[in-house]
C-alpha cells in the first residue's frame, strides 16, 4: 500500500504472523497490526474480520553513512559512545551497528 512497499496477502492470520516473525527476525523493523470488522450475522453470531500488519522495515544498507542526532551521539543510545555524529552502518541483522566514521 505504500510507494515503494510489497503487499502480501495471506488466508490465514497464523501464517501473516509467522510471516512476520521471520522478516523480524531478518531485518529491524516496526510492526502495526490492526484489525477491522468487514460484515457481521447477528443472526448466527458470526463476523468477517480484515486483518492487517504493517512493517516498516529500516531503510540502511551496509557501508551507508549516517548522520546522528547530537543527543545520540553523546548518549550512544544504550551502545558504546560514538566520538562524532558521523557513521558507518557496519552490520544489518535483527540490530544496526554502527561504526564510527
Amino acid at each position: 500500500t505504500t510507494r515503494n512497499g510489497f503487499d502480501f496477502y495471506f488466508l490465514q492470520v497464523m501464517h501473516a504472523q509467522q510471516f512476520t516473525s521471520y522478516i523480524a527476525k531478518v531485518a529491524p523493523m516496526k510492526t502495526k497490526t490492526t484489525q477491522k470488522m468487514v460484515s457481521e450475522d447477528v443472526r448466527n453470531n458470526t463476523a468477517n474480520v480484515k486483518h492487517t500488519t504493517v512493517c516498516d522495515l529500516v531503510p540502511l544498507c551496509r557501508d551507508d553513512l549516517v548522520i546522528c542526532d547530537k543527543n545520540a551521539a553523546k548518549d550512544g543510545c544504550g551502545a558504546g559512545k560514538l566520538s562524532g555524529r558521523m557513521c558507518i552502518v557496519n552490520r544489518i541483522s535483527s540490530l544496526v551497528q554502527f561504526v564510527d566514521a
